[in-house]
């Protein structure tokens, strides 16, 4: 599956902040988003994430536009963790990682073996397994 950002525009009161963006992210790619303070960075991922609307263009997963999905599905698509936000309480990666795995659960919200597992992989793929008993 890959993420295709077709001349993708992000920003915020409609000015842009990122404009006409046109990349494409493959599965097992990891992408550096790289800039300055007020580049759009955060503006492009809470757009993918449908925290803000774009502002034109499209994202595409595989070829469904993300902008057109119900929210519960974007959700079981993508995960969106803002690095300024922390736990007020101890909240262990494992955990943390655990979380995004919500839209997922049925509705007593019990995790099953494949459940289990999506967690362990996301924490090899991400080289964060010896951190799983850190908090965060």
């Amino acid at each position: 599956m890959s993420l295709t950002l077709q001349n993708l525009s992000v920003g915020y009161a409609g000015k842009p902040v990122v404009k006409d963006l046109e990349t494409t992210a493959h599965a097992g790619d990891f992408i550096g988003l790289v800039g300055p303070n007020g580049a759009g960075k955060s503006s492009l991922l809470k757009t993918l994430a449908g925290i803000l609307p774009p502002l034109g263009g499209d994202a595409l997963f595989g070829p469904q536009s993300l902008f057109s999905m119900p929210r519960k599905m974007r959700a079981r698509t993508l995960a969106y963790l803002p690095q300024d936000k922390h736990a007020n309480w101890p909240l262990p990666v494992q955990d943390l990682i655990t979380l995004g795995r919500a839209p997922h659960l049925g509705s007593l919200g019990k995790l099953s073996g494949p459940d289990k597992d999506a967690v362990k992989t996301a924490a090899r793929r991400s080289g964060c397994e010896d951190l799983l008993r850190r908090n965060y």
